[in-house]
């Protein structure tokens, strides 16, 4: 399955068993990345946004007030985080992306990636040059609670699983993934109500 271009993407060893991804994010962290400004909250208001966890700062990257950031974050360069954002779990962003208003939860999201306007990621992976539309969601928890079979991947490995969305993809406004959802490279998530 040909979703990524990992070539530009600093964090790609991340993604060698894209099933895996949230394990290998958990021991991403555990080994405290060098190279990047940190700042460590607990549970304190850090520049007008509230940090519980650590966060790591790469060249350029900056968190905008009023952000909330409970666990681990790794921002690329030029990359920006708020106003307004939720971000909770282990979260990698890559270069030159944009997080505002919306909510992310263990997951990871390469370069030039756009997230607005009160939308959530869980549980997932987001390709290059993705844009996200407002009030997109990505499910990541069947309602009767059993392992989520990824799309053409098999199960996963864990109850929790989003989606796996391709270099190039968009969003329409409002809409949803379900668990375990792949979206092609240059796909379009459409809302059914169009």
């Amino acid at each position: 399955m040909d979703l990524f271009n990992l070539s530009g993407f600093k964090q790609a060893f991340l993604l060698k068993d894209v099933l895996g991804f949230q394990e290998e994010l958990k021991k991403f962290f555990d080994s405290e990345p060098e190279g990047f400004k940190v700042i460590k909250g607990k549970g304190e208001f850090i520049n007008n946004s509230f940090i519980n966890g650590v966060v790591y700062l790469a060249e350029g990257a900056v968190i905008k007030p009023f952000s909330y950031i409970e666990g681990r974050l790794l921002l690329g360069e030029d990359t920006s985080v708020g106003p307004q954002s939720y971000i909770r779990g282990n979260v990698v962003v890559g270069r030159d992306s944009k997080l505002s208003r919306c909510e992310v939860k263990n997951s990871v999201i390469m370069n030039k990636v756009n997230i607005h306007h009160h939308s959530y990621i869980g549980d997932s992976v987001i390709g290059n040059n993705v844009n996200i539309a407002a009030g997109f969601v990505t499910a990541n928890l069947r309602f009767d609670k059993s392992r989520v079979r990824v799309k053409g991947l098999g199960l996963a490995p864990t109850h929790k699983f989003g989606a796996l969305i391709g270099d190039d993809a968009k969003t329409m406004v409002n809409a949803c993934l379900m668990p375990g959802s792949v979206v092609k490279r240059g796909g379009v998530v459409f809302n059914e109500r169009v």
